[in-house]
């Protein structure tokens, strides 16, 4: 499968396309497949580094 990955933060440059291994759903998992995708200036900004991005862990249930 290809896929279009980031080799560092940068410009779009820095956007490789590869070869990758196919995904493989786990129990209780859904493979989505997709035929097209696009890039907003939100995700540009955070690939160039402009954005600071914060990951958080949220419990099932809360809101």
């Amino acid at each position: 499968m290809k896929a279009i990955t980031p080799t560092n933060y940068g410009s779009v440059d820095d956007l490789k396309l590869e070869e990758v291994a196919s995904l493989v759903p786990k129990a209780e998992e859904v493979l989505i497949g997709g035929h097209a995708s696009a890039i907003n200036n939100y995700e540009l900004a955070v690939l160039q580094g402009k954005v600071l991005v914060s990951v958080t862990e949220a419990t099932a249930g809360e809101t």
